[in-house]
């Protein structure tokens, strides 16, 4: 009987972690993706270019037009996070100056472990 929980209690517990693995990358997809959609559509509709900053002390991106518009990324690894992204007023993004749609971040996910995200900008 031990031995039956045992088995049942080890197996919930991969599971368990699996599923909270998951959880983490959809919600930093969703965070980074919901943060570039409004960079985009905040140069759209202002009709300017803007400049998305990695700021290392405050581990964040940092819209330039709005010191209220940020992402915090301390769950990423920060080497794959650009130090500069521009967005122009059609709502393009530019990395490194080319043009780019889409973006990939490594996040930190259980144990050291590193997950690839992709966000469509």
């Amino acid at each position: 009987m031990l031995l039956v929980i045992g088995i049942l209690s080890g197996a919930a517990v991969g599971a368990y972690s699996g599923i909270v693995v998951d959880t983490r990358i959809k919600s930093a997809t969703d965070r980074a993706q919901a943060f570039f959609q409004s960079c985009k559509n905040r140069a759209r509709l202002r009709n300017l270019n803007l400049r998305i900053v990695f700021n290392e002390k405050f581990q964040t991106l940092v819209n330039s037009d709005s010191s209220t518009s940020f992402l915090e990324v301390q769950d990423f690894y920060h080497q794959s996070i650009p130090s500069l992204i521009e967005v122009d007023k059609e709502g393009k993004f530019k990395i490194e100056g080319r043009e780019t749609s889409r973006l990939n971040l490594l996040l930190k996910v259980s144990n050291g472990k590193l997950a690839t995200i992709t966000i469509k900008l």
